[in-house]
């Protein structure tokens, strides 16, 4: 019974971490060496759209858009 318990508890405590991670894009905006904006995309958007984090990177001129 202990092991059928602890088994369960092992169980039980894969899915929590599982589904707390999230891979959600943060873009954060810099204009020169100071951020002036930041706007989190949730994954399952950005899946649906999709689109990749990483391509959403930009810069232009002293704007730049740094995705994570």
């Amino acid at each position: 019974m202990k092991k059928v318990l602890c088994v369960i508890a092992a169980v039980a405590f894969v899915a929590a971490i599982s589904t707390s991670c999230s891979k959600d894009c943060t873009c954060k905006t810099y204009q020169g060496n100071s951020q002036i904006g930041s706007i989190t995309y949730s994954a399952d958007k950005m899946k649906e759209a999709g689109l990749k984090c990483a391509d959403m990177s930009s810069t232009v001129g002293d704007l730049k858009v740094e995705c994570k």
